[in-house]
């Protein structure tokens, strides 16, 4: 592995590929659910702990080598959070950590304003990686991936430079080449078949 160009670089820690890309990514991950205070309204009004809380953490990660931040619109204050920990108080270079968030809007519109939002809370100018969340039933797949639809203009903002990585889009004919049970709802097991089998 040439480890030229693989942002915050430190020997202790492991880097793997990013699927197709160029990027190499931290074995661990710093995610950003879970920080004191960081629900609630508004989303940008952010206490003294959540921000001292969300910067503490990201200064250890970075200091052992994590270059790979996740964060998504779903998880409160979190976006909010990291642009004020990482640029206001810690000053990371934005070049030294690959910044990933998440969301999902049902139209090409709303996905635009979404993730204008969210630059903005990040306090950046562009977003590494972007995922779809809560992708977990067929018919959010073809919503997303219809034409004119949401997955068509995330690749527009990549195109523009919002986004860095352009998302892989799973079409409709690839999801009827899906085994049979991802394309249906699970059936949920009875809590009963559980409390028996553990007894």
């Amino acid at each position: 592995m040439n480890t030229v160009g693989i942002r915050n670089y430190n020997p202790e820690m492991e880097y793997r590929r990013f699927g197709k890309t160029e990027q190499w990514l931290s074995a661990i991950t710093i995610g950003g659910m879970r920080f004191d205070e960081s629900s609630g309204q508004p989303r940008d009004e952010l206490s003294p702990r959540l921000i001292d809380h969300c910067a503490e953490v990201a200064q250890l990660a970075l200091d052992h080598g994590i270059n790979h931040i996740e964060t998504a619109y779903g998880y409160g204050k979190s976006e909010h959070a990291y642009g004020k920990a990482l640029g206001d108080v810690l000053q990371v270079p934005r070049d030294r950590y690959v910044l990933m968030t998440k969301g999902k809007r049902g139209t090409a519109s709303a996905m635009r304003q979404l993730v204008e939002e969210q630059l903005k809370a990040l306090r950046t100018d562009h977003i590494d990686l972007y995922g779809m969340h809560g992708i977990n039933l067929p018919e959010h797949v073809s919503e997303l991936c219809a034409t004119g639809g949401a997955v068509e203009e995330l690749h527009k903002m990549a195109a523009e430079g919002m986004i860095c990585f352009k998302p892989k889009a799973i079409g409709s004919r690839e999801l009827s080449r899906r085994p049979r049970r991802w394309q249906k709802p699970m059936k949920q097991k009875p809590l009963a078949d559980f409390r028996s089998s553990a007894s």
